[in-house]
């Protein structure tokens, strides 16, 4: 059973007291200790603001300065070109050389992909994006969304305190600060 957690949270004072396993933020607040579950976090506060940049059509693109590299199938290179205007507009700068390797070339600058998670975030939409004119904006923009949040690095493991506290203020701040994406609970 879920521990319910106090809606009110958002109205407490929260006393940082430190990080567990490289992946719990331990607060003290009013209603006793709060548990932040530091990935579910991040990839939530990530998820709302890059979503609020693309409605914006004001996404920062961070141009790389080596780019990366991935293998695909024929197949999965055939999907990413019919994307590639579109992932253009969702801040992913992707080129294709020889017939089987995608090079991304600048990405938001909001994520930040390992070599090994950019080919997994490229296999993965490969796989299930489909015609580009068939899916609905929104749908694109979610599973886009999810999928980068998900593989690009959440900062480091290490956090510093006003780090922790600028990360409880987004979370604070997101329409739904109580779920990652996926729906694994951010905090208990």
């Amino acid at each position: 059973a879920q521990a319910a957690v106090p809606a009110d949270w958002r109205g407490q004072e929260l006393k940082y007291l430190g990080q567990l396993a490289g992946s719990y933020l331990l607060f003290e607040c009013e209603a006793g200790l709060l548990v932040v579950d530091q990935h579910a976090a991040q990839e939530r506060v990530l998820f709302e603001k890059y979503l609020d940049e693309f409605s914006k059509g004001a996404i920062k693109v961070q141009p790389l300065l080596v780019p990366l590299e991935t293998e695909l199938s024929r197949s999965q290179m055939e999907t990413v070109l019919k994307w590639r205007d579109w992932l253009k507009t969702a801040g992913f700068e992707i080129d294709q050389r020889g017939p089987a390797v995608a090079l991304l070339r600048a990405a938001p600058a909001l994520f930040c992909f390992t070599q090994p998670a950019f080919s997994g975030f490229l296999g993965y939409l490969s796989e299930v994006l489909g015609e580009p004119e068939k899916a609905a904006e929104d749908m694109k923009r979610n599973v886009i969304a999810t999928m980068a949040c998900k593989k690009s690095i959440k900062a480091h493991d290490f956090v510093k305190p006003q780090e922790a506290g600028r990360l409880m203020e987004d979370l604070k701040n997101a329409k739904d600060g109580f779920h990652c994406p996926h729906g694994r609970p951010t905090l208990f």
